[in-house]
């Protein structure tokens, strides 16, 4: 029988996302009010909330939110 247990540190936030506004980082989330550098990052970072996947395996079907996560895979 196992425990299921929280984490007791929120994760640090990269060097592309901060929960403030700045001059470099003027692309804010609607959904979690963070910021970041690029529109790019910001339209990545989006993925997680609406859940998307846009890039598919061709061999097994599977799909990414991220072409370097496919790429990996």
């Amino acid at each position: 029988m196992s425990m299921a247990t929280t984490p007791k540190h929120k994760p640090k936030l990269s060097y592309k996302a901060q929960s403030f506004p700045s001059s470099d980082k003027p692309f804010e989330c609607t959904a979690c009010q963070l910021y970041f550098r690029r529109l790019h990052d910001l339209k990545r970072h989006e993925r997680l909330h609406t859940g998307e996947r846009p890039y598919c395996c061709n061999n097994c079907g599977r799909t990414f939110a991220r072409l370097d996560a496919l790429k990996r895979h």
